[in-house]
């Protein structure tokens, strides 16, 4: 085993045009897209945020619901590392420590994650007036007051 950190810089150059939305990393249940307008993705010197447009799907319905009951709150993504975008060091406890400092690229971003590798990346409800107010002007966006909203803190370390 090791540990491993992943700098706020890290996602400083990439392309989220492609990144999706997944309930628990698997593929065939999509819950948004960068593409569509139903995934927004920041960045900011804590690393990643993102705001999701949940679907009215069986599963979107079960996600939102298991959130907001607080039964799930685990958030995680996939990455691919740049060449040279990784370090190692051993650790005060002989654990090594891998120091992630350039992402190529993040395909996934994944929310309803019951054990995330990173217990600092969380999910949360967010109030549709707020996300109204920061989207207003997006393209895409349909009325906020009437979806369900999802937002993602600090995916990052």
């Amino acid at each position: 085993g090791f540990r491993e950190k992943i700098s706020p810089e890290a996602v400083r150059s990439v392309d989220f045009s492609d990144t999706v939305a997944l309930f628990n990393h698997n593929s065939s249940q999509v819950l948004g897209s960068m593409r569509s307008g139903t995934l927004l993705l920041e960045t900011d010197s804590a690393g990643v945020r993102f705001n999701l447009d949940v679907p009215d799907t069986s599963y979107g319905r079960d996600l939102y619901e298991m959130v907001s009951r607080g039964d799930i709150n685990g958030a995680s993504f996939g990455f691919f590392i740049g060449e040279g975008g990784d370090s190692w060091e051993m650790g005060d406890d002989d654990m090594p420590i891998r120091t992630v400092s350039e992402i190529r690229s993040v395909p996934e971003v994944s929310v309803g994650v019951v054990f995330p590798a990173y217990p600092q990346s969380s999910t949360t409800i967010q109030r549709c007036n707020e996300f109204r107010s920061q989207q207003h002007d997006r393209a895409g966006v349909e009325s906020a007051a009437r979806r369900r909203k999802l937002r993602l803190l600090e995916l990052g370390a």
